[in-house]
């Protein structure tokens, strides 16, 4: 099990300069990098976050306020020079961001982050909302979405910092890091890695982020290029975190249903755009990928077709090799579907699921050969 308090002290040195294009010129959250200190200092420094908490509370909030007051009278100038029309979603957008305020001022509080550095980077951030929530057409994204990272802000770094606050350091966790090298071999070779992960929360692009910066592995996050469901492409609360990641975007099959014949017929042949840039992107090589699997079933299968067709000997491919178009029995077998559980969980089913192949492959063999 590894505690991401080790690694918090020599990750902190670097987090300055990173936020800097993030919206802030200095650290924001800089609590997380005192898990790196002394048991003394940390003891004092918590003592001293205690007492002064009710101020810098009172500091933070005020400056939200202003910011706020600030950022509504430059929107309703937008509105009025735009003849009065809003954004279609804006009302709701704007509730939700209000709601959450509150408790996100708190968690910076907690966090420690200093007023001038508090002020700076929610400057960034309420103009970010503000002009998603009043915008007439929601961001484009394209189907396979790059970072955008600059001129003006850099929204990989930005949606770090923006969760950075929040995150409670000294009991999280990263453990599997001894997987790390392979991936990073296998991209370097010029191989794809394929994350399967379970997706719990908004937030996990940015989750994944700031882990693996704690050990140095930032870079793996920052190119991973994440599938992502319409939900996070069309919330005005959500595109400004979604225009910081290389995402694949798609309309989930169990949304599909709920439109027009026009609009299904729409977002299927996005989705066959996005299937074509993933294939591109595989072919391509060297990339990393993280997908969250809804309601997917793992069925094996094997192929029998050897003769038809048959590879060269040996297992390396060469442009221009011999090629036989011989007749020849082909076939294939499917299984049933694997069981995730009786596997032994997700450990356990690539060995399972290898296992499967071989006895139908067997099977198969036996009746054609």
């Amino acid at each position: 099990m590894r505690s991401a308090a080790p690694a918090v002290e020599s990750a902190g040195r670097t987090l300055v300069a990173r936020q800097s294009r993030g919206g802030s010129g200095s650290a924001v959250a800089p609590a997380g990098q005192l898990l790196g200190h002394s048991f003394p200092n940390r003891i004092l420094a918590d003592i001293t976050a205690a007492v002064t908490a009710p101020y810098r509370l009172m500091r933070l909030t005020k400056i939200t306020k202003d910011l706020v007051v600030e950022m509504q009278a430059q929107r309703a100038a937008k509105v009025g020079a735009n003849g009065g029309v809003k954004s279609p979603s804006g009302g709701t957008a704007s509730k939700t961001m209000k709601r959450m305020l509150p408790s996100y001022v708190k968690s910076h509080v907690i966090a420690r982050t200093e007023p001038e550095a508090f002020r700076d980077f929610m400057n960034t951030t309420l103009k970010l909302f503000f002009d998603s929530i009043s915008a007439e057409e929601p961001y484009n994204f394209s189907p396979y979405h790059q970072a955008v990272r600059g001129p003006e802000v850099d929204h990989y770094l930005w949606g770090n910092n923006f969760f950075r606050s929040m995150v409670k350091y000294r009991s999280s966790r990263v453990e599997g890091l001894e997987h790390i090298e392979s991936i990073r071999s296998s991209l370097e070779a010029g191989d794809n890695v394929v994350l399967f992960a379970n997706h719990q929360t908004e937030a996990d692009p940015q989750v994944l982020s700031l882990l693996l910066e704690l050990y140095g592995h930032e870079d793996l996050a920052a190119r991973t290029i994440f599938i992502a469901g319409h939900k996070v492409t069309t919330d005005p609360i959500a595109i400004p975190f979604s225009m910081g990641r290389n995402l694949l975007t798609i309309f989930s099959k169990k949304y599909l249903d709920t439109y027009t014949p026009e609009e299904r017929e729409a977002k299927s042949a996005r989705n066959r755009e996005t299937v074509a840039e993933m294939q591109r992107l595989f072919n391509e090589g060297g990339h990393i990928f993280w997908v969250a699997p809804w309601r997917t079933h793992f069925f094996p299968l094997a192929m029998w077709s050897h003769q038809l067709v048959p590879p060269p000997e040996g297992t390396q491919a060469a442009v221009g090799e011999a090629r036989s178009t011989k007749r020849a029995p082909i076939g294939i077998e499917l299984g049933p579907e694997l069981d995730l559980k009786a596997a032994g969980g997700r450990k356990g089913m690539p060995q399972a699921a290898e296992a499967s192949v071989r006895r139908l492959y067997n099977h198969l063999d036996g009746l054609l050969r």
